[in-house]
């Protein structure tokens, strides 16, 4: 399989616990209908540390503007030319993680650097595995 041409999106949100904390899970699961996903075999993770937070770890209402805007960025940058895909977006103890994947290191590696550039709001961190089982999309 090569690049895909639209990336299906059906997201589904479910709610769990993780090291105590409640975690919002939000899966794209129109993925789930990509059968060989070895185009997109290089697993990003983009992560940062909530402003605000409540006492279970989730986002005050104040920060969903800039949560917003800052989404909104990573689709845009890391799906553009339909190079990546963003498969999961987690949320728990007062962090957010994006789960992205991608067909080249080097792509995701650019997109971040542009990502950071213009979203200077946060501190994002990031890393760059081979995953071409999606074993974290697979996970949820």
């Amino acid at each position: 399989m090569g690049q895909l041409q639209e990336i299906p999106d059906s997201w589904d949100v479910k709610e769990g616990t993780y090291d105590g904390n409640i975690i919002i899970i939000r899966k794209n699961g129109g993925l789930s209908k990509i059968k060989d996903r070895s185009f997109y075999g290089t697993r990003t993770g983009i992560s940062f540390k909530l402003k605000t937070s409540d006492e279970g770890g989730l986002p005050e209402q104040s920060e969903t503007k800039q949560l917003y805007q800052l989404e909104d960025d990573i689709f845009d940058i890391f799906q553009a030319d339909n190079k990546a895909i963003v498969s999961v977006i987690l949320t728990a103890g007062g962090f957010r993680e994006f789960v992205i994947y991608s067909s080249r290191i080097d792509w995701s590696t650019k997109c971040f650097s542009k990502l950071k550039a213009k979203q200077t709001d946060y501190e994002l961190t990031t890393y760059n595995e081979e995953d071409s089982n999606w074993s974290v999309y697979e996970s949820y």
